[in-house]
């Protein structure tokens, strides 16, 4: 099979820049799954894994939040918030931060404020896929 390049940047650096056979990543519509002579595509990513493989093998598995994809030309480059370290989660945190966000939906569900309440909503969701994840 042949090989795609994956690049994953955020804000402050170039984090990865990888070749492998296919790549996975968690986009707002489903899981994608990417490999040589796929057709262009931009996506909206969730917070999740990005799964690199080799053959059946994942040769790396990388935490992310958010962010774009981008692939064309047999390169995936993928835009993110920032790469989350799940061993060293402050749990404690995690949760207090969820329990924040439950009050900031309430509050906008409160006030009718679809906007803000779509952001809260979607900081949850993220939120929760890395307290699942960790």
């Amino acid at each position: 099979m042949a090989n795609i390049t994956v690049k994953i940047v955020t804000p402050e650096k170039i984090y990865l820049e990888e070749s492998c056979e296919m790549v996975t990543a968690p986009s707002s519509e489903g899981e994608l799954g990417l490999s040589a002579s796929h057709i262009p595509l931009l996506a909206n990513l969730k917070t999740g894994y990005i799964k690199l493989y080799n053959g059946s093998n994942v040769a790396k598995e990388i935490f992310v939040a958010t962010g774009i994809l981008k692939f064309e030309n047999d390169q995936a480059v993928i835009l993110t918030e920032k790469i989350i370290d799940l061993k060293n989660l402050d749990q404690a945190d995690l949760d207090k931060n969820i329990t924040e966000q439950n009050k900031k939906i309430a509050e906008h569900l409160k006030n009718g404020n679809d906007k803000k309440l779509d952001e809260a909503q979607a900081q949850l969701e993220s939120l929760q896929a890395i307290k699942a994840a960790a």
